[in-house]
Order: structure tokens, then C-alpha cells, then sequence
């Protein structure tokens, strides 16, 4: 054999092969070692679980539901439940019912979990074909001439009433099938008539039946089912209105000859100053100006009496279906006036100058008294003749830094549907918390000494648009929906935007970066609400026995109904999470205003947009068990401070009242109101 040419391959060496194999071995070992162990793992699992039998019943109807586990290790397969933890909530569904959550526990011997689910209301449409007036009643709820309306109902058999002028009693029964399920329900209640006669003098008057006029049918008039008012009238007469009532069908009721007097004098009174009291043959009759109507051809006796006045009597003759008319000037008599004041002040009537206080000073009807002192104020007072003869006034000097509070309007619209409201200094007490969601530590006490603006309403989008703040980038269109979306630097622009459209001196200060360079305390231009100002409008009215509020209405824990837009049982086929016991109109985020106020007239802060507050974010812990005054929170920061509820708002936690979020850069769910100092 002759040996191999070099374009020949060469054999591999017998040791790299063998090594090849061990390696690949030794892979193999460790990779079926892994599973092993895995596998004993997981055996060692499933032995030391907890299995649970959900045992569901849909009352009305066999519907399907399903389950699913929200918190906690555990693996739903079915109706059963296998739980690896100590505990774990399991949430039950059916299509039609009250979704319900319940929480298993290893430490729980009973592992057959029994669930009735509750029927959802039914969505009931009702058609009423009934003449005339007519009352709808169904389960406690009225209905007044409604031809069409739709309400929830409970499932099950519901009593119908309808009560009319032109219709029998009418009652039925419905059955509501519930679960959500949509009925259409008509009722035609059957009519019903009866009919008058009568005759008039003079003959040719006009006749009206429950405020139409009538005409007669083979002579008679017809009436409506019930009480039915017929008034006969003619020019130059009296008009007479005789009530009837009709009580079955076909009655005919004869009512016989209605006669009409012939009109009597009219006499028209006034006076200077006005409403002075008119006595006709020695009985009250009114006050001027008025129109007495007198019988004629015969002398009337007639006095005029005003309080700080001289009477004025008179006699009155007036021929039949006369008129005239006559005024009197009351002379004024002087009224003595005692004037106090909490300071020692120069009392002026109509500007001059009458004394010190205390002092009795010799005045009349209109004239205005009012005191001064240097570096105070009180707001004139106009004597009034309905206080007598001897009066008192007692003013109530302000230091000159509340002036500007006293003197500025409780209300003013600023720019568009912006309206802001007035608040004097405040002082509240409230929580203070380890964290945002945490336990409550001493309580803090704020007080305002700085009387602000604060609006009504947070800032429409429609607003916010029309001063075009500069580079906004917020996905928004013209409306009467919050202005959200909006980034805190693109709302405090917006308030020094309204600031110098109207004159005022803006608080932020910008850099040439577009950063925000600082503010100005003293200006008195627009600005974000301070988180104090923010929850002091609140406490201020539902701060009881000196308690700090716990939710934003107040101390109770149910949420009072309609108080503002809420991720109610409306947003449930919208969102994971609701308040299962609340219902509102609107699933989404509603216009400005759409909910009744609270008690200091501001909308929309417990729900609806949660809202931009001035202050940086900052843990408020050094405070806890002291008084602060006026804060505006640190200098400087990252973030800044966001309150309120909004109409994602799905638990209580989400509506305490000194719950304080960390704004992103921007949120669908936040808004902003504005404010201002008065100064």
C-alpha cells in the first residue's frame, strides 16, 4: 500500500473524538438532573396546595359565569380553585348580574365556597297613550304627563298606576326579566268624558273649561273625567270661575244660569318712596304702588302710611268702570341714630363729619352713615325709614389688609365660563400621613391668612384652547369637557396668559429654556390653587368638632349619591375596577358643572378631573402636630402635588381627603382650576 497523497484528508485523532462525547454526556446529565429536580418541585407544590370548589347560582336564569383569581398564587381551572398561598380573591361573573369577589384562606376549613349573584336591574321603556293630564306610578317613582320615559327595575312583578282627568283608574302588573335586559311596555288607559249645561247672561259670553275655550256639543259642554274649573267671562264684566267635578261616565251636570257683575272703579295708587302701606275704608289692602278696584258710586275713605313719614288721608268717589290714577311725595320725618363702633371713630352722615363713636346722630330715610378711621374700614350703612324713629348701628372696622377681601365681589367672571369665587382667611385641621397611602401620624393645623379667588369650575377645554398657550402639546378640541391632558408648565402659562389679557402682574416666572424659573408671591395675577387653599375649601364647611375631614364630602364613609362623576356601576363594561354601590350619568369624563355643587359652590372636586395644585411635591411629615400659615409648598421640585377624585376614581382610598398624588408630565385624567390672591 502506498501512502496517501497530500490532497488526501487526514483521519481525526481517536482522543478528540472521545472528548467530544464525554462533554456532550456530561450536557445531557446536567440538563436531565434540572428537569428532575424541577418536576420534584412542582410535585412538592401541587401536594402542599389548597384546592377550593366555587359553587355559583344566577337566581332567574341558568347563566354561565366564569372566575378568575385577582390577587394572590393560585390557578383557577373551572369551577375549582387551586390556591399555593395563604390567601388569594377569586372574582365570580355572569353576564346580567353583580359581579362579586371573594377571598380564600388556607386557614379557612371549608373548601366549598357557596356564591348567589345578584340580577342586575332591567331597563324598562314606557309608552303612555292617555288624553289630557295624567300621573305614572311605578314602584314609589311618579311621572307627570310623560308620554315617554324609561327607568330600572328590579326583576320581578311591578304594580303600575295611571291617574288622568280624561281616563279611568288604570293599574297592571309588569314582569321584569332584569339582568339588564331592555322591555318595551305601552299603556293605553281608556277616556273617559262627562258633559255640563248651562247658560250665561249676558248670552254671548265666553266660556272656558280648564283653561281652553269651549264650544258647546248638541248644547252641552263636555268635561273631563275628576274636577274641572269653567270660567265665564265677557268684556265689561266680571269673569266668574265655578269649579265641577265629574265622577262617572256620561254624567251631565246643570250647572244653570251664570250671571256676571258689571265691572267696578279702578283707582291706581303711588307713592314716593314706594311701598307704603294702602288702607281702604280702615282695612290693609296692600302697598303702593296699587290697584285697588272700588265699588262704585259710593265714597271710599283711604290712608297712606310709610314708616318715618306723615300719613296722607283722603276721600274717593269713582263712577262705574272709571279708572284714575294718583301719587303722593311722603315727607320724611328725622330719624335718631345710635352709632358704635369696635374702634373709636369719626362718624360721617352723607360725608360730614358728626362725632366721634359713641354717638346718636339726627338723620332721614335714605341717608348714608359711615365711619373712618385711618388704616381701617367699614362699609357705609343707608338709614332705612322701616327701622322707626330711634335706630342703632353698630360697624365692624377691618384692618386695611382685608379691605381689598371686604370690598371685592363674592363673584366675578373672569374670562369665558370661568367664574371665580370669594373666600375669606381659613384655618382647618388634617391628617398628616407616613406616605400617600399610609397611617395617619398627629394631626397638622393650616391656616389661611390670605383671602383668594377660587373658581367654580376646573378649566374647560374650549378656555384653555382660546388663549393658545404656546407649544401645548394636549390632544384637545373646542368643548365644555375639562381641559386634561395638560401639563402643569402648560397651565400655569395658561395663568399668566389670563393674567396679561386682563391687566394682572403674572405669578410664573419662566426661563429662556421654557423651564420654570421661580414665582412671584406678591402678584396679584392668576395662578394654580395651593394644595392648603385646595383642601381648606372643603374643610371649611365639613370640618366637624374639629376632626379632620376623611373623605372628600365629609366624614361618612358611604358616597353620597350624585355627588359627582365616579367610576360608578355606569363603567363597568368600561373599566377593571368600580364603585359596585354608586351609579352616575356619564362612563367617561363629563362637561364642567354637570353635578350638583357642594356647599361653598365649587363643582367637580370629588370627581371628575383630578386637578393640578401650585406646590411642588414634598413629604409633609415635619409638620405633623404644628401649625403652619399660609404654604406654598418647597421652591423647588420635580414633581407637583394633584388632588381630587376623578371619574376613574374607584375606591374609597382613591377619595380620602388628604390623598396626595405625584402628577405625571401629563394625564388624561388631570385638569386644573385656577385662583388668586385679593390684595
Amino acid at each position: 500500500m502506498s501512502a496517501p497523497t497530500p490532497s488526501e484528508p487526514t483521519s481525526s485523532r481517536p482522543s478528540d473524538e472521545l472528548g467530544t462525547w464525554l462533554s456532550s454526556r456530561r450536557k445531557t446529565a446536567r440538563i436531565g438532573l434540572a428537569v428532575l429536580v424541577a418536576a420534584l418541585l412542582l410535585v412538592l407544590g401541587f401536594f402542599s396546595a389548597e384546592f377550593y370548589r366555587l359553587v355559583v347560582t344566577t337566581p332567574g336564569h341558568e347563566s354561565a359565569w366564569e372566575a378568575g383569581v385577582e390577587s394572590g398564587w393560585a390557578v383557577q381551572f373551572g369551577d375549582r380553585t387551586v390556591m399555593f398561598s395563604g390567601t388569594a380573591e377569586v372574582e365570580i361573573k355572569a353576564e346580567g348580574y353583580e359581579s362579586q369577589r371573594r377571598v380564600l384562606r388556607a386557614s379557612d376549613p371549608t373548601r366549598s365556597i357557596h356564591v348567589e349573584l345578584k340580577p342586575l336591574p332591567g331597563l324598562v321603556h314606557f309608552t303612555i297613550s292617555c288624553p289630557g293630564q295624567w300621573v305614572v306610578r311605578v314602584h314609589g317613582k311618579q311621572w307627570d304627563s310623560v308620554a315617554e320615559f324609561s327607568t330600572e327595575l328590579e326583576p320581578g312583578r311591578h304594580k303600575v298606576e295611571v291617574r288622568g282627568n280624561a281616563i279611568h283608574p288604570f293599574e297592571t302588573e309588569i314582569e321584569v326579566e332584569g339582568r339588564g335586559q331592555e322591555q318595551d311596555v305601552f299603556l293605553a288607559p281608556d277616556p273617559y268624558r262627562a258633559f255640563a249645561v248651562l247658560e250665561t247672561q249676558p248670552p254671548d259670553a265666553t266660556i272656558e273649561i280648564n283653561g281652553t275655550k269651549a264650544r258647546p256639543l248638541d248644547g252641552r259642554y263636555v268635561l273631563p273625567f275628576g274636577t274641572s274649573q269653567i270660567v265665564v267671562s265677557h268684556e265689561g264684566y266680571v269673569p266668574r270661575s265655578i269649579d265641577v267635578e265629574a265622577r262617572s261616565e256620561n254624567e251631565i251636570l246643570d250647572i244653570g244660569t251664570v250671571s256676571l257683575a258689571a265691572l267696578p272703579a279702578t283707582l291706581r295708587l303711588s307713592s314716593s318712596p314706594s311701598a307704603a302701606a294702602v288702607l281702604l275704608d280702615g282695612k290693609f289692602v296692600g302697598e303702593t304702588p296699587a290697584e285697588l278696584t272700588l265699588e262704585a258710586n259710593r265714597p271710599h275713605q283711604l290712608n297712606l302710611r310709610k314708616s318715618g313719614h306723615q300719613p296722607v288721608e283722603f276721600e274717593v268717589r269713582l263712577e262705574s268702570g272709571s279708572s284714575q290714577e294718583r301719587h303722593f311725595d311722603f315727607e320724611n320725618e328725622l330719624i335718631e341714630v345710635s352709632v358704635t363702633a369696635n374702634r373709636t371713630a369719626t362718624v360721617l352722615v352723607n360725608g360730614v363729619a358728626k362725632g366721634k363713636t359713641p354717638v346718636t346722630v339726627s338723620t332721614r330715610a335714605l341717608d348714608e352713615v359711615g365711619v373712618s378711621l385711618d388704616g381701617f374700614y367699614a362699609e357705609p350703612v343707608s338709614v332705612q325709614s322701616a327701622g322707626g324713629a330711634k335706630q342703632s348701628i353698630a360697624f365692624e372696622l377691618t384692618s386695611e389688609e382685608m379691605i381689598a377681601f371686604v370690598k371685592a365681589p363674592d363673584e366675578v367672571n373672569v374670562f369665558g365660563s370661568i367664574h371665580l369665587k370669594k373666600f375669606g382667611p381659613l384655618e382647618y385641621r388634617a391628617s398628616v400621613l407616613v406616605s400617600d397611602a399610609g397611617v395617619d401620624l398627629d394631626d397638622m393645623t393650616i391656616r389661611i391668612t390670605r383671602p383668594f379667588y377660587f373658581s367654580r369650575h376646573e378649566v374647560t377645554a374650549a378656555d384653555f384652547l382660546a388663549l393658545k398657550v404656546p407649544n401645548q402639546r394636549s390632544r384637545l378640541s373646542a368643548s365644555d369637557l375639562p381641559a386634561t391632558n395638560v401639563s402643569w408648565l402648560e397651565a400655569a402659562r395658561f395663568c399668566n396668559l389670563l393674567s396679561k389679557k386682563i391687566g394682572l402682574e403674572p405669578v410664573y416666572k419662566f426661563a429662556g429654556s421654557g423651564r420654570l424659573g421661580g414665582f412671584v408671591q406678591v402678584a396679584n395675577g392668576f395662578r394654580l390653587p395651593t394644595e392648603a387653599e385646595w383642601d381648606g375649601v372643603l374643610a371649611s364647611v365639613h370640618q366637624r368638632d374639629n376632626r379632620p375631614m376623611r373623605y372628600l364630602w365629609g366624614h361618612e364613609k358611604a358616597v353620597p349619591q350624585a355627588i359627582g362623576n365616579l367610576a360608578g356601576r355606569e363603567s363597568s363594561k368600561n373599566l377593571a375596577r368600580w364603585l359596585t354601590t354608586y351609579v352616575d350619568n356619564h362612563p367617561g369624563i363629563a362637561p364642567v358643572g354637570s353635578y350638583r355643587p357642594g356647599p361653598t359652590g365649587i363643582h367637580d372636586m370629588v370627581g371628575n378631573a383630578r386637578e393640578w395644585t401650585h406646590d411642588f411635591y414634598a413629604s409633609q411629615l415635619l409638620h405633623a402636630g404644628t401649625t403652619v400659615t399660609d404654604p406654598l409648598g418647597p421652591r423647588s421640585g420635580t414633581n407637583h402635588v394633584v388632588k381630587g377624585g376623578s371619574y376613574l376614581s374607584a375606591s374609597l382610598d382613591d377619595l380620602r381627603f388628604r390623598r396626595r398624588d405625584l402628577g405625571p408630565y401629563r394625564d388624561d385624567e388631570i385638569g386644573f382650576r385656577i385662583a388668586r390672591w385679593i390684595e
